[in-house]
């Protein structure tokens, strides 16, 4: 006898009492006799609890709202710089380097007040990796079109001032390469950085770039506020 393909979908949500198998032609309803609510409820529990408590752990503490908003914005400071910070006290380098996020990767704010780690997963809610690229001098023009393009995107340790990007430390005539602390995201041609592509080489240093912020703000313990203006055309 032929026998049936079945596509099993359990959704444990204590508030449900069905459990529903998919099959290739039907659906089939398993009543609450299979395991009762409480029995997935006690299973639950002691994850839910721990995650709820891992979560509203109180990190850091706000005096201002820190928001997203193009070209600079405090939110958008505090994130690259905050990622600067935190990989560069880790991994040393042999030429300048700066750091470039995307505006996309913000998906909330962080108010003013106590400052959790759920908060900052609700900032930042993708398990990003942070990559050092190197990059050879000649695509900094890219680099800085494509930031006036986009109408200003987070960045640390540079500016950019007449239409020009200023990487600290860094001389044209001296340096044949610099450094790029990004997401593992924009390394492939997210949001269509597609100067990547040009990258000599890429350091990985194990670092999840929601733990760095989460980890900078532990440290600071307060939010550093920066206002900077760091996209001037």
């Amino acid at each position: 006898m032929k026998r049936s393909l079945f596509l099993l979908s359990v959704v444990l949500i204590s508030c449900s009492k069905n459990i529903i198998i998919l099959t290739d032609k039907s659906s089939l309803p398993l009543h609450e006799s299979i395991a009762s609510s409480k029995d997935i409820d006690s299973i639950i529990k002691p994850y839910k609890d721990s995650m709820e408590k891992e979560m509203t752990a109180l990190i850091a503490m706000s005096d201002y709202d820190f928001i997203a908003k193009k070209p600079s914005s405090n939110l958008m400071n505090w994130v690259a710089d905050a990622t600067f910070t935190n990989v560069i006290g880790k991994q040393k380098l042999d030429a300048p380097v700066f750091c470039l996020l995307n505006f996309g990767s913000l998906r909330s704010t962080i108010n003013k007040g106590k400052v959790t780690r759920g908060d900052l997963f609700t900032l930042m809610p993708f398990d990003n990796q942070v990559v050092i690229v190197q990059l050879p001098s000649t695509i900094i023009m890219d680099i800085e079109n494509y930031i006036l393009n986009t109408g200003g995107e987070p960045i640390s340790n540079a500016i950019i001032e007449n239409k020009k990007l200023v990487i600290k430390d860094f001389m044209p005539n001296k340096n044949k390469y610099f450094y790029v602390i990004t997401s593992d995201y924009l390394l492939n041609g997210g949001d269509r950085m597609t100067f990547f592509e040009k990258k000599i080489k890429v350091i990985d240093p194990n670092i999840l770039l929601r733990d760095a912020l989460i980890e900078e703000a532990f440290k600071q313990k307060k939010l550093l506020k920066s206002i900077d203006l760091r996209i001037k055309e």
